[in-house]
């Protein structure tokens, strides 16, 4: 009766633990990275930057950029939208607890940002709204805001919460069209 209680127990997950993943991955991205494969440096890249390692790979917000960089200059949008991202927020070693390493730089966010939405990246989109509706950004444009939050989703709300006027609204509508 209790081998079975423990065989059960055995499977389940604390909280309290950062999963590992498998480094079979690693063993698999690493040499294609390293042959110039640009999706398999945005892998690398963004394994640098996961809060939870990957492959026993520590956060090293440096070596993210620069892998995230790459593939991002080969044309990789979801490496393109990683970097947007992290220009736009910043980034830093997370699990090592560090200062920030790579400090927001809003003019680089939205030159990948936009790289990326034109990608067809969805999470680019959302990182424009944000952007762009960001009061410390020397080009937020409430208008162009909503016209990239209507591009991420038709009905959202995003518009109507900050008070933007009927023709505000219009406009940006336009402007989702005609993107």
């Amino acid at each position: 009766l209790i081998a079975p209680l423990i065989a059960a127990l055995s499977g389940c997950v604390f909280f309290d633990k950062k999963p590992t993943p498998s480094i079979h991955n690693l063993n698999v991205v690493l040499p294609k990275a390293l042959a110039g494969d640009a999706a398999a440096k945005g892998q690398l890249g963004s394994a640098f930057n996961n809060s939870y390692g990957y492959g026993g790979i520590e956060t090293d917000a440096m070596a993210s950029l620069r892998y995230l960089q790459e593939a991002a200059e080969a044309d990789n949008g979801y490496a393109q939208l990683a970097l947007g991202n992290i220009y736009r927020a910043g980034a830093s070693n997370a699990t090592t607890g560090d200062a920030p390493r790579i400090q927001p730089d809003l003019d680089k966010a939205l030159y990948w940002l936009q790289r990326a939405a034109s990608q067809r990246q969805s999470g680019a989109y959302y990182g424009l709204t944000q952007l762009y509706g960001a009061p410390g950004f020397a080009g937020a444009d409430p208008v162009e805001a909503c016209k990239w939050a209507l591009i991420a989703s038709p009905q959202s709300t995003y518009c109507a919460s900050k008070n933007m006027s009927a023709e505000q609204i219009d406009d940006a509508r336009r402007r989702a069209a005609d993107w």
